[in-house]
């Protein structure tokens, strides 16, 4: 055992023939074990054909099993000389360690350290294409890779390549100076010598036998060209042969870790170059080119993933370290921010489906944005109107994973819109307003208007559910909206009631629903309340012109009260059914000029004005003229008892309807305007709110200039379904383009003007110019 070796030797130097023999220190058998495999393999003692193996080293390298482990093992074969006539086989095995170049150094000096070689001329050009060659032949993975030269020549070569290849590769091959005979698995890589002349005239059937194992040749030079492709990969393999032909060796992290010879290429080519943006993916295929890049390049990692941020994204699914995935990611956003296209592969409504990359890419905006503030100046932009997330669809289909990322409903409300699938199907399955659909509503910006929307898709729901709809969308928080805003609540009330009754006058599923907002309200008043009274109503009216009837809801209508934002048609149904015609301003949320959704009282104008100013300051003074004051009171009752007398007539003794009021008598006018334009909706089968809302606001567009304002708009409709001016007045009341213009609806059982068919919808608007 000498330099970690161990060497075990078969031989004939006694005439006994060719045995096992010992010299030195005895060796374990499993080393003996493992020489007799190779002998009745293919290195076995030399051919009888060849006399003499003196000035031609027959030497071989191969990774053997050796009780369990791989070991290297430098074989000689040789016969007379020190060989003896009838030949010697030795076997030196390496120490576990040993990498293939100080297996073959060590190996060379203790098996054939009395084999005298002869001298080989260097020609430094024929070595380099001989060792091109060697290299070439491993790069294109060829099976077989002959070696220009004889033994002795091949002996040099060898060497040059050990010294370059990574340990990894060297181990699938058995490097040979000058192989005896074809090897007994078909699957071993081989590389070897030439066979001498000698050896050829001696062994002419064997030689061929073995010179077909190489009969495809060497490689050249259009076959590494064709194998390797790439032009770093390419400029790797030609610093390979320079360290080759030179006797260099790469950084010995190359050579002894597990880097395979492809990655090892990729990093030779940058080791002596300076690289651009576009070397930055093959260098990130390598070790050291990630240090490299991570060390004197990141802005170049940066700006290839702003090019390339689809491959950037792959790489982004590995762990790269630090500044690499910072640099990676920071190129990715600011691609994305210039580009539709999602390069990201965030979720949206097209893909919502989470996925392990989702969860990765969540972790790598967290560790390179660790500050709220920084995360959403980089988030904000993708729910910007060109922002990847900027539809209400794609923000919810984002929502797990905006939560991932540390933003929150609560701080964070422009990135959460309300998901009105989940309130359709949580309503329509569980039917009562759960935490679910409470979550989802409170997330709107304008409540009203969501369910508005929503509420052709809802099934009919019990009068306790709808009351609680109601309440959070317009009432729990006690937030001030815009008029437009509330404008919606009493259509908002009317086409849920309408649902809700399934055209049966149940004046208890109205009691209810109103209940349930006041129990809530704790018996604050609120002119919200009563828009949603007047909306209940109007659908109530719908089925039952006599109603309200039921003691319970009379009594309930007459707590909430009325104003003068009821309409005519209500307000007559509350008078009739008992209710108390006093108006009032709620205190309960006013607080100066703000507005909360109650709404002011209408003070006389006029003479009526002028003595109604007369007897409050009187009272405010002290009430000095009490004759005055009684006379105003007698005068009033008067004239309230009077007309509910002829309202109470007239209804018992049912008459034609009227046709519609002129515009000048219009409830809240104080003036006709002093224009109009008429808009024409024919009747529809079936009916389309879309057609109509489209044809509206295209004769709009053409006839009311940009300068004109809208004072009022009057829908009537002549014989057909009164639903379809109440669908249009929603959609009306919700447009952002008649913000503040109020809308009111007649029906008329006259036939329509200018012999229009039955079923006309006729639109007016006034306004003054």
């Amino acid at each position: 055992m000498t330099n970690a070796m161990i060497m075990v030797q078969w031989a004939d130097l006694t005439g006994r023939g060719f045995s096992p023999h010992e010299e030195g220190p005895p060796a374990p058998r499993e080393y003996w074990g493992a020489a007799e495999r190779l002998l009745q393999a293919d290195l076995s003692q030399p051919p009888e054909g060849i006399r003499s193996t003196v000035g031609h080293p027959v030497w071989t390298l191969r990774r053997v099993h050796v009780q369990g482990r791989w070991l290297w093992c430098f074989v000689v074969q040789g016969r007379r000389g020190p060989f003896g006539v009838a030949g010697t086989c030795r076997f030196a095995f390496a120490a576990e360690d040993m990498t293939a170049l100080e297996a073959w150094t060590a190996g060379a000096e203790i098996a054939a350290g009395d084999q005298k070689a002869p001298a080989v001329p260097y020609d430094a050009e024929r070595f380099q294409l001989a060792v091109m060659q060697l290299l070439g032949g491993i790069v294109t993975r060829q099976p077989a890779i002959p070696v220009d030269g004889d033994p002795a020549q091949a002996a040099t070569i060898i060497p040059a390549a050990l010294k370059v290849l990574p340990e990894r590769e060297l181990r699938a091959w058995s490097w040979s100076t000058c192989m005896l005979q074809r090897p007994d698995s078909p699957d071993l890589r081989v590389v070897s010598g030439g066979w001498p002349e000698d050896f050829r005239r001696e062994e002419p059937h064997r030689a061929d036998s073995v010179a077909q194992l190489f009969r495809r040749g060497p490689v050249t030079e259009a076959d590494i060209k064709s194998r390797l492709k790439r032009r770093e990969v390419l400029r790797g393999f030609e610093f390979l042969v320079h360290y080759a032909a030179t006797g260099r060796r790469p950084d010995p992290e190359l050579l002894r870790g597990d880097c395979p010879l492809d990655e090892m290429l990729v990093e030779l080519g940058h080791a002596n170059f300076v690289p651009g943006w576009a070397d930055v993916p093959s260098m990130l295929d390598t070790l050291g080119g990630r240090r490299r890049l991570a060390k004197e390049h990141v802005l170049l990692v940066k700006q290839w993933a702003l090019n390339a941020p689809t491959e950037a994204v792959d790489r982004l699914t590995d762990e790269l370290g630090g500044p690499l995935e910072d640099a990676l990611l920071a190129g990715v956003i600011a691609a994305q921010g210039g580009t539709p296209d999602n390069v990201l592969d965030l979720p949206t409504a097209a893909r919502p489906e989470l996925t392990s990359w989702h969860k990765r890419l969540a972790t790598l905006l967290l560790n390179a944005y660790p500050q709220p503030r920084q995360l959403r100046a980089v988030t904000y932009r993708w729910i910007g109107p060109s922002g990847l997330l900027g539809g209400f669809p794609d923000r919810i289909a984002a929502r797990s994973f905006l939560l991932s990322l540390g933003l929150t409903m609560h701080d964070d409300s422009e990135y959460f819109p309300p998901d009105p699938d989940t309130v359709v199907a949580e309503l329509n399955t569980h039917h009562e307003c759960t935490a679910a659909v409470t979550e989802e509503v409170l997330l709107a910006e304008r409540p009203l208007r969501f369910l508005c929307s929503l509420s052709d898709r809802l099934d009919p729901l019990p009068g306790r559910a709808v009351g609680e709809l109601l309440w959070q969308s317009a009432l729990r928080d006690r937030r001030t909206l815009p008029e437009a805003e509330l404008r919606v609540l009493q259509p908002l009330a009317r086409n849920l009631t309408r649902a809700g009754l399934c055209r049966q006058a149940d004046e208890q599923w109205i009691d209810t629903m109103l209940g349930t907002v006041e129990q809530q309200l704790g018996g604050s008043r609120s002119g919200r309340l009563r828009r949603m009274m007047y909306g209940a109503v109007e659908a109530l009216l719908e089925v039952d012109r006599e109603g309200p009837r039921s003691p319970a809801l009379v009594q309930r209508c007459r707590t909430i009260g009325y104003d003068n934002h009821a309409t005519t048609q209500v307000a007559t149904a509350l008078r009739l059914a008992g209710s108390a015609p006093a108006t009032y301003q709620s205190q309960s949320w006013a607080q100066g000029d703000q507005n909360t959704g109650s709404f002011p009282v209408l003070r006389p104008r006029g003479r009526a004005g002028t003595l109604w100013r007369g007897l409050t300051t009187h009272v405010q003074a002290g009430g000095r003229r009490r004759p005055l004051v009684y006379l105003a009171g007698v005068v009033v009752a008067a004239v309230l008892l009077g007309s509910a007398w002829f309202v109470i007539a007239h209804r018992a003794e049912p008459t034609p309807p009227p046709p519609p009021a002129a515009p000048a008598e219009l409830p809240g006018q104080l003036a006709p305007p002093r224009q109009r334009v008429e808009i024409v909706l024919p009747p529809q089968q079936p009916p389309s709110l879309q057609r109509d809302e489209r044809a509206f606001f295209t004769r709009f567009d053409q006839e009311v200039g940009a300068g004109d304002v809208p004072a009022l708009i009057l829908l009537v409709s002549y014989g057909g379904d009164q639903n379809r001016t109440r669908d249009l007045e929603n959609v009306l009341l919700g447009s952002d383009r008649l913000a503040q213009v109020p809308v009111r609806t007649l029906t008329s059982a006259e036939p329509p003007p200018d012999k229009l068919p039955p079923g006309t919808v006729i639109g007016t608007v006034y306004f003054n110019r």
